[in-house]
C-alpha cells in the first residue's frame, strides 16, 4: 500500500515547483511509517514534513499541528490533512457539549459509541449483542455529534488560514472517502456495501475566481479525467 512506484504524487509535483509540502495524518492507513493497517507505510513521498503524531486522535489534534505550519515558510504551501473524524468509536472528545446524543443507554459499548460488537457479530461470529433500535439511534446521534465537533474544528482552521493571509489565494479541497452503515441494509460501519449510505460523499473545491457550480453527476478521479461511476456531488464553492 502507498504511492505506486513510478507514479508521481501531488506533493512531489508541487515540491519540484518550489512548494513547502506538509502532511498531518491521523489515519492508520495514510502513513509514512508502518502500522497494523498498513505494514508498508509509503505515503510520505514528496512531503518535507509528514506528521504522524495524531494517529487515531481527534480533529483538534490535526488542526493544532496544522496551524503550526501556516506561518513558518515564505514558500507556497501544500498542506494535506487527514482526519479520522467522524469515525468509530463515534464520540466527540470529553468536555464537548453534545447536541444530539443526550439519552442514557444501558449498554456500555453503546455509551462509548463503539460499533465493533455489532460488526463482530455480523462478520466474525461473535455473540449477538442484542442491539435495539434505541441503541442504533444513540449511535447515530453520537455520529452526528462527532460530525458537529469536526465542523467546529474545520471552521477554526479556516479562520486561521484567513488570519495567516492565505485565504484569498488558496485552493481548498474537502473530500470524504465514505459514509457509515447503521444496519440500514443489514451492515455496520463501512467497506461492506455500495449503498448511498456508504458511497454518497461530497467533494468540495474552493478555487479563487471560480465558484457557484454544483456538478450533480457522480464522479471519481481516474486516468487524468472525471469518470462517472462513484456517487457523490462535486461542488465548487
Amino acid at each position: 500500500m502507498g504511492l505506486p512506484a513510478g507514479t508521481p504524487g501531488l506533493a512531489e509535483l508541487l515540491r519540484a515547483r518550489g512548494f513547502h509540502t506538509v502532511a498531518v495524518s491521523a489515519s492508520p492507513v495514510v502513513r509514512k511509517s508502518p502500522t497494523r493497517f498498513n505494514p508498508a507505510g509509503g505515503f510520505a513521498r514528496g512531503f518535507e514534513v509528514f506528521d504522524e503524531e495524531c494517529l487515531w486522535r481527534k480533529a483538534d489534534c490535526v488542526t493544532r499541528r496544522a496551524r503550526e505550519h501556516l506561518h513558518r515558510d515564505a514558500r507556497p504551501l501544500l498542506l494535506y490533512l487527514h482526519f479520522m473524524d467522524p469515525h468509530g468509536p463515534y464520540a466527540p472528545p470529553p468536555g464537548y457539549r453534545r447536541r444530539f446524543a443526550l439519552a442514557h443507554p444501558d449498554k456500555e459499548f453503546i455509551r462509548r459509541g463503539d460499533p465493533n460488537p455489532i460488526a463482530n457479530w455480523l462478520y466474525k461470529g461473535a455473540p449477538d449483542p442484542g442491539v435495539t433500535r434505541a441503541d442504533l439511534s444513540y449511535l447515530v446521534d453520537l455520529y452526528d455529534d462527532d460530525i458537529a465537533f469536526f465542523d467546529g474544528q474545520l471552521a477554526r482552521l479556516l479562520g486561521d488560514i484567513r488570519a495567516a493571509g492565505l485565504g484569498g489565494e488558496s485552493i481548498l479541497v474537502f473530500a470524504s472517502d465514505h459514509g457509515e452503515e447503521f444496519l440500514e441494509h443489514g451492515h455496520m460501519k463501512h467497506c461492506h456495501t455500495l449503498f448511498d449510505t456508504s458511497v454518497h460523499t461530497p467533494l468540495l473545491l474552493r478555487i479563487p475566481g471560480l465558484g457557484g457550480r454544483t456538478v450533480a453527476a457522480p464522479g471519481s478521479q481516474g486516468a487524468g479525467r472525471w469518470r462517472h461511476h462513484d456517487r457523490g456531488p462535486l461542488l465548487v464553492l
